[in-house]
């Protein structure tokens, strides 16, 4: 009897032992974001530019969509998967941190940084070439940035331990053989230093100043080029 006890106690302890470390297997849970993040997705494409492209509206189908894909791609409760998600996996933008309160303004604007870093200069590669397809951060810069975007649902992942994940789809999304934005758009990115965290809804206003959408500023450049022959 003895080694039967012995025995017995031995797995309830490493049985207690997977419970204590949450390694349980279970699915991670998922909460859908707050209004907060979309402002600053906005802010992000379209705050303190000259040339601007589709404002994005909250879609309750994207969210559904996104909290239906997450699980699977950060793995169990403890979110073990999710320093393995490439963009292509993802198909959005996504943002990782520890923690269940990431400071989004930041986490964006860390994200900008470091694509426009990588794209030193507008690039001549169409999306699914270059490095639109081979790089991770200009990549999610991609899809952040697609100019004809309207439609956006985010959803965060919400593991007591490890890395979270925070990943937005898009309506219209990137599509092969397309520019994200215009070179236009790109300029003025690049010359923007007004940091996410010091933008606010006010900077979204077009009274102010005038702004045309990125693709019909590009169109206006070909015309008069041609008028110009």
């Amino acid at each position: 009897m003895a080694p039967m006890i012995r025995a017995v106690a031995v797995c309830f302890v490493a049985l207690c032992g997977l419970r204590a470390t949450g390694t349980s297997g279970a699915a991670a849970t998922t909460e859908a974001a707050g209004d907060a993040l979309y402002l600053l997705l906005n802010l992000a494409r379209n705050g303190k530019l000259p040339v601007r492209i589709e404002t994005l509206k909250k879609s309750e189908s994207l969210v559904s969509t996104v909290t239906s894909a997450l699980p699977s791609l950060v793995g169990d409760d403890q979110c073990a998967n999710a320093g393995s998600i490439t963009v292509q996996t993802a198909e959005g933008f996504f943002v990782s941190y520890t923690g269940q309160s990431p400071n989004y303004a930041d986490l964006i604007q860390t994200a900008l940084t470091a694509g426009l870093q990588k794209l030193a200069a507008y690039p001549s590669d169409k999306w699914g070439s270059g490095s639109w397809s081979t790089d991770k951060e200009v990549g999610l810069l991609g899809y952040l940035l697609w100019h004809d975007s309207t439609e956006v649902g985010c959803v965060a992942s919400k593991c007591a331990a490890g890395t979270n994940v925070t990943l937005c789809r898009f309506k219209p999304t990137a599509a092969s053989g397309q520019f994200p934005f215009s070179e236009e758009y790109y300029n003025g990115l690049k010359a923007r230093t007004t940091s996410l965290a010091d933008l606010t809804a006010d900077d979204l206003d077009t009274s102010s100043g005038v702004t045309v959408p990125s693709v019909l500023f590009g169109g206006l450049v070909a015309m008069l080029a041609l008028a110009s022959v």
